[in-house]
């Protein structure tokens, strides 16, 4: 028996973690057109997507998202959270952030940055460690929720060179 492919979507990523293993049942229709269901052992060996985009906000009180390359204090980064997404599902230890995929230098802080009623989880950098260079135009973080789902998030920056 050669191994067969599944494309399967899910809405819920934590169902599907590479190693894990299932049952499937198939339906299937012979040549005289008895149907029948087979149980399968499925191992999924691959997930693809790029994960769930959610809102970040770097310098949450800074419009502008200045990033001045030399800073000495750490850059901060909210993960907003809304009626759709709690942020406070975002394991810290998985969190990523810039081309340099920075980790934060402190644990994250739980507070309503942009005052729309739902948690907000506060991050800090630094700036070296973030891999942004002048030209950069946008950041992204990336992090993973304690129920496994992938998610990404890029807000714009303003560069400050020298």
């Amino acid at each position: 028996t050669s191994p067969r492919t599944y494309d399967m979507n899910y809405t819920r990523e934590d169902y599907l973690k590479p190693g894990a293993f299932y049952y499937a049942s198939e339906m299937v229709i012979d040549s005289t057109g008895v149907v029948g269901n087979i149980r399968s052992h499925v191992t999924i060996t691959e997930v693809s997507g790029s994960g769930s985009d959610v809102a970040i906000d770097i310098q949450p009180k800074n419009t502008k998202n200045n990033v001045n390359l030399s800073a000495v204090k750490p850059l901060p980064v909210a993960v907003l959270g809304s009626e759709a997404f709690d942020a406070l599902q975002v394991v810290p230890c998985t969190v990523k952030f810039g081309p340099g995929e920075a980790s934060p230098v402190r644990s994250p802080k739980a507070r309503d940055v942009n005052r729309d009623g739902f948690d907000d989880l506060m991050f800090s950098f630094a700036v070296p460690d973030t891999g942004i260079q002048c030209g950069d135009t946008e950041a992204t973080l990336n992090a993973e929720t304690y129920s496994g789902e992938s998610i990404t998030g890029t807000d714009t920056i303003n560069v400050r060179c020298k």
